[in-house]
């Protein structure tokens, strides 16, 4: 792995808000926090994309080579990086990871469509929604099950969950225009995104058969992305400048991540976090170019 820049202790803004209705509102106050950042790159690539870490360390995402093909990859500490490529597929990503090593994504093929792949002890299967026109992939727990997204016939997007190989449960946020289940811990809750009739975007959180939306305070966007076995969940905001900016929450407090890899604010958003509030993500820096990062509390 190289490591573009040295490690920095950083100082994050903690947000806590009260909680109604699952609506979030009413800032009431700031403490901070400190994570150890690091930049990770894909030795060689033009863009790196860390996209879900476990518990014992390993990453999963995505990279750019130099001849502009899109690759997953597999990192293992500390510097041990394996590409991931889908048999026959035109582009590869990687976009979750369990502790047994079981890896989800998602791949076009050569005629152009987009389907999810799971791949346990370094075979690949490929997943497909029945009847969707496009499915992808993005989290898978220790249980084995599968939570993404798909594209129905009417070309609407709906989150669903995969609990076998033919056992589909397809993820809607009553009344939303379309919804994404992004992460899933090993008691089943589910986390993601979905659209409201205004155009609005916003989080959720599904616990059993119960939906909680989840906002940012003061927001236009908001997506998120993972949950642990703790319940801290990982996710990313719009502020209005088209920027968006990565965080974590309990639910209860915001904590944003200021990445100290650029002269201005960094646009970028975060992944996981693992059983111990590890956290991995993109960012873009001044140039525009995209880089990998993973966050760790200085108290792990």
């Amino acid at each position: 792995m190289k490591i573009i820049r040295d490690v920095y202790i950083i100082k994050t803004k903690r947000i806590t808000a009260a909680v109604a209705l699952g609506l979030f509102f009413a800032i009431s106050g700031q403490t901070k926090a400190q994570y150890t950042i690091r930049q990770i790159d894909v030795p060689g690539s033009n863009y790196t994309d860390c996209g879900d870490i476990n518990d014992l360390g390993r990453i999963v995402g995505d990279f750019v080579d130099s001849a502009g093909r899109l690759h997953g990859y597999l990192r293992v500490p500390p510097q041990n990086f394996t590409k991931l490529d889908f048999p026959g597929a035109v582009s590869t990503l990687a976009t979750g990871i369990n502790n047994a090593g079981g890896i989800v994504g998602f791949f076009d093929d050569a005629s152009g469509r987009r389907l999810a792949y799971v791949r346990v002890n370094g075979v690949f299967t490929a997943i497909s929604v029945p009847g969707s026109l496009q499915t992808e992939a993005y989290d898978i727990n220790n249980a084995g099950q599968i939570v993404g997204s798909f594209i129905d016939a009417n070309q609407v997007r709906h989150g669903y969950l995969r609990l076998g190989p033919r056992n589909f449960t397809t993820i809607d946020f009553p009344g939303s225009a379309y919804t994404a289940a992004a992460g899933i811990n090993d008691a089943g809750q589910i986390v993601g995104y979905f659209g409201d009739s205004a155009g609005l975007q916003h989080g959720f959180l599904k616990n059993g058969t119960s939906f909680t939306k989840v906002d940012f305070p003061a927001s236009t966007l908001t997506s998120l992305t993972g949950i642990n076995r703790a319940g801290q969940i990982a996710g990313s905001y719009e502020d209005g400048t088209g920027a968006f900016y990565p965080f974590v929450t309990d639910l209860s407090t915001f904590t944003m991540l200021d990445l100290p890899f650029c002269s201005n604010p960094c646009s970028g958003s975060d992944h996981g976090p693992n059983s111990g509030g590890v956290l991995v993500g993109l960012f873009f820096d001044d140039p525009g170019v995209g880089h990998g990062f993973i966050a760790r509390p200085t108290s792990n």
